[in-house]
């Protein structure tokens, strides 16, 4: 995201971090409601959990085959 080949910040609409076990994806606020729309359709698909930081508290969407609590599936 940085150096001389960084794309300008208006240009970029995410910014990722990919590491074992893990993707995190920030996404400017105009787009945060159909960003998180896809995520929760890919994790569905994927049989991933998705978390959304930026809620307080913390919300953990999981497929149902994943959870361990009562929270409705996705």
């Amino acid at each position: 995201m940085n150096g001389p080949q960084a794309l300008n910040s208006a240009d970029a609409d995410t910014d990722y971090s990919i590491g074992y076990g893990i993707i995190y994806a920030t996404f400017r606020w105009s787009r945060s409601d159909e960003a998180l729309s896809k995520f929760l359709s890919a994790g569905v698909k994927r049989r991933v959990g998705i978390c959304e930081v930026s809620e307080l508290p913390v919300v953990i969407y999981r497929p149902p085959a994943l959870s361990t609590s009562p929270e409705p599936p996705l």
